[in-house]
């Protein structure tokens, strides 16, 4: 409406919908994170063969041209157990943390983020990135509510990846070097989960 009527007025207001727009897509994406911070806790939990269900994420992530996604699934034949929604959106932010991560810091010549799998005891993800990493000081509040080191983020990405990481019976571990880049371990509980969503 307010397009219409500026046009009709002759207005070019071009700047200012687009910043208006932009605070939208931020409000949007505040809503989102709450959600999935305070997102149920009872899990739709089915069978999945980890290195093909990871394998199809991967295929349909779009990361920006000057970052290359590299991928090393070697869990071949490794089931779990977990719902298909919640671990894929926590899959995702990882990645995209890794993405944002190292577009944030131009002068990294190597742009990559490394995806693999092992099957051991559990099942292993890995998602490591040549970012900037981080200090000892902000690696030690990743998983803190609310804590966050960008202008616009919420400090919910991490700690809800935690929550349904846990919810699944598994944990997540983070490590980074300054300068040297981050890497998350997954670790999930191999074949038929007992009620992770109890």
């Amino acid at each position: 409406m307010i397009h219409q009527a500026a046009r009709e007025k002759g207005l070019s207001i071009d700047r200012q919908m687009a910043r208006i727009e932009r605070t939208i897509d931020r409000c949007d994406g505040i809503i989102d994170d709450l959600l999935d911070y305070a997102g149920a806790a009872n899990l739709d939990l089915a069978p999945i063969a980890l290195d093909t269900w990871l394998g199809a994420i991967l295929d349909r992530q779009k990361l920006p041209d000057s970052i290359a996604l590299e991928r090393r699934l070697g869990a071949a034949g490794a089931m779990v157990t977990v719902d298909d929604e919640r671990l894929r959106c926590a899959i995702i932010n990882l990645i995209e943390n890794a993405a944002e991560a190292i577009s944030d810091a131009p002068d990294i010549a190597e742009r990559r983020i490394t995806v693999s799998t092992h099957a051991g005891q559990q099942a292993e993800i890995v998602i490591a990135d040549t970012g900037p990493g981080m200090s000892a000081d902000v690696l030690s509040r990743v998983f803190e509510p609310l804590f966050s080191t960008r202008a616009f983020g919420t400090g919910l990405g991490l700690p809800t990846v935690k929550r349904i990481i846990e919810q699944h019976g598994g944990d997540v571990v983070v490590g980074s070097v300054l300068g040297a880049g981050t890497r998350v371990q997954i670790r999930l509980p191999l074949g038929a989960a007992k009620s992770a969503a109890a």
